[in-house]
C-alpha cells in the first residue's frame, strides 16, 4: 500500500504524460514489432551501433540492418534517431498505463510499477 501523499505526488508527476493522438499511433505500431524487434530498438536506445548490437544478439550486422529496416517501416519513422525517440516516448507511456491502471484499485501499486516510474526520473 502506497501513502496518500506518495499517490498524490506520482499522479503530479504523470499528469502531463496524458497520451496525445500521435501517442496512440506509436504504441499502436510498437504493438506490431516482433520480440527482436524490441529487443533491438531497446539496444538502439542503449545508443548502441549496429556491430555491437550483433555482437550483444549474437546475429550478423545484415541481420540487425533488417531488423532496424523493419521497425523503421512499422512504424513509419525516416530514421534510427527517430526511432529512439519513439521508443523512448512509448516506453513511458507504457509505465504511465500501468501506473494508472493500478491506480484504479484501491490499495493497489505494484513494485514494479513503482520501480519502473523511479527508472524514468
Amino acid at each position: 500500500m502506497l501513502a496518500p501523499e506518495a499517490t498524490t505526488r506520482m499522479i503530479e508527476a504523470l499528469r502531463p504524460e496524458l497520451p496525445t493522438e500521435e501517442d496512440h499511433a506509436i504504441l499502436a505500431a510498437v504493438r506490431h514489432l516482433t520480440e527482436r524487434e524490441r529487443e533491438v530498438c531497446d539496444l538502439l536506445a542503449a545508443g548502441m551501433s549496429n556491430d555491437e548490437i550483433a555482437g550483444r544478439l549474437t546475429i550478423s550486422r545484415y541481420t540487425v540492418k533488417v531488423h532496424v529496416s523493419n521497425v523503421l517501416a512499422k512504424l513509419h519513422l525516416p530514421d534510427r534517431v527517430q526511432v529512439v525517440l519513439a521508443w523512448s516516448r512509448a516506453s513511458r507511456l507504457a509505465v504511465v498505463d500501468l501506473v494508472n491502471q493500478c491506480l484504479t484499485v484501491p490499495g493497489c501499486i505494484h513494485s514494479e510499477a513503482l520501480t519502473a516510474l523511479e527508472a524514468l526520473r
